[in-house]
């Protein structure tokens, strides 16, 4: 029988735990949560977990890798949400030095300050988790060998109009009700409400506003620091925002 699945590429600090509430919500045991390994759950192992759990109707999973897994009779949703990758360091910072996991991240959080935190990650040369995170996950979806041999971050942009949903974080509400309308004729019924959880960012103060409290937490020099080391990031960022203003009707979903 032909098949419909929700997957949602939950990436970290990207408003996915609200998300992943509202489809636990709708889907009860329908909906999967799964990671793989650490450096990435491959697109052909997800494929393997759906097919030998048919039960799935909607998986999230933070390591899941692009491209769209490929199964027979089966029409994927790929659900992914971007945000502006500088206020996401904020949130990053903010989880990490709350969060009861021990983890390598939570302990630096915990005995350095922002600022020291900062400096951490993007000394390391492989950290890419404040270091043009988006691009990485969202270049996948495009094959380099097909693209010419793009780099990532134009594999990136082009996923842009691959992908057939895109959320964005800073229009969480918004994004939802452009999601729910889109996947309605496949799960009708579906009803996706605005919840927020693991919310670790000021509701008070506006974007702008907390981009300017962090510059002067950081200071100019390492703030324009984390503006070079996100530069594809805010590319990719903006080139999103620009495609919904100028493509607001929602897309085909990725039938295999």
């Amino acid at each position: 029988m032909p098949r419909n699945i929700i997957i949602h590429y939950h990436l970290f600090k990207n408003a996915g735990t609200s998300l992943d509430q509202s489809l636990m919500a709708n889907f009860m045991e329908g909906w999967h949560t799964h990671e793989g390994k650490e450096t990435g759950w491959e697109s052909g192992d997800v494929c393997d977990y759906l097919v030998a759990h048919d039960e799935v109707l909607a998986l999230s999973s933070h390591t899941a890798l692009f491209p769209v897994p490929n199964i027979k009779d089966t029409t994927i949703y790929p659900i992914i949400f971007i945000r502006h990758p500088i206020d996401r360091v904020r949130s990053i910072y903010d989880f990490e030095r709350k969060q009861t996991d021990v983890t390598e991240g939570s302990g630096m959080a915990k005995i350095l300050d922002l600022c020291g935190f900062v400096e951490w990650r993007l000394s390391r040369k492989d950290d890419r988790s404040i270091r043009n995170f988006q691009t990485s996950r969202f270049s996948g979806v495009v094959d380099a060998a097909s693209a010419g041999g793009a780099s990532e971050a134009q594999r990136a942009l082009l996923s842009i109009d691959a992908l057939p949903f895109i959320g964005i974080v800073e229009q969480y509400d918004a994004s939802l009700a452009r999601l729910q309308h889109w996947l309605s004729p496949a799960f009708p019924g579906i009803r996706l409400l605005p919840t927020k959880a693991n919310v670790t960012q000021r509701s008070d103060q506006t974007l702008d506003e907390r981009l300017a409290a962090l510059r002067a937490e950081l200071g100019p020099l390492l703030y324009q620091a984390l503006l070079d080391a996100n530069e594809s990031d805010m590319n990719l960022y903006k080139a999103v925002l620009a495609h919904l203003a100028r493509k607001p009707a929602l897309t085909n979903p990725v039938a295999m």
